[in-house]
């Protein structure tokens, strides 16, 4: 689930349905997204939706390993499809950032950044081994202190990891986009 600026809410209605539902505030239904197929706005599996800046919608087609990028228009029920960014293996969860997108991919198991045209930026791998490794990264935030929570449902837990002092400011997931700062 993610909140459009204007108030409106967009539901990833995924790996059965392949879209994504527009509400208004008040949950009444304004149209929809997506349909399933492999084809530019398509999913195979839609697993999360995201908001960023200039009206940007980014959904995470899990079962297709892309990402389809999608802005608002004047119509509230409406959006336009305007890229798809490809070659993941099994894309799980996403954030927007106001300079970036971050999705955790499987296959190796690792964080992404891109930057708005889908260009990829870094990468790291996570590692496997407990105490603190994963199987999947399938849910992850980050907090307003920069610290970020991972959810593994494979391992059955989440965990909380905190910037070192010393960390390059670029190659850190900064806390999610919000309309008109933090």
């Amino acid at each position: 689930m993610a909140f459009l600026p204007d108030g409106r809410i967009l539901i990833a209605d995924g790996l059965d349905n392949h879209r994504v539902i527009i509400l208004d505030s008040e949950l009444n239904y304004l149209g929809e997204f997506g349909g399933q197929g492999d084809g530019p706005g398509q999913f195979n599996g839609i697993h999360a939706v995201a908001v960023g800046p200039q009206g940007r919608i980014f959904a995470l087609d899990r079962s297709g390993g892309r990402v389809n990028v999608f802005r608002t228009t004047d119509d509230p029920g409406r959006v336009e499809h305007i890229a798809t960014w490809g070659g993941l293996a099994l894309p799980l969860d996403l954030i927007v950032n106001d300079d970036a997108v971050w999705l955790t991919d499987l296959g190796p198991l690792r964080f992404v950044k891109f930057d708005f045209e889908g260009n990829r930026l870094y990468e790291w791998e996570v590692p496997r081994d407990l105490p603190d490794g994963y199987l999947e990264v399938h849910t992850f935030s980050v907090d307003s202190d920069g610290n970020l929570y991972g959810g593994d449902n494979q391992y059955g837990r989440t965990q909380k990891f905190v910037p070192r002092a010393d960390a390059d400011p670029d190659l850190l997931i900064a806390p999610p986009w919000v309309q008109g700062g933090r």
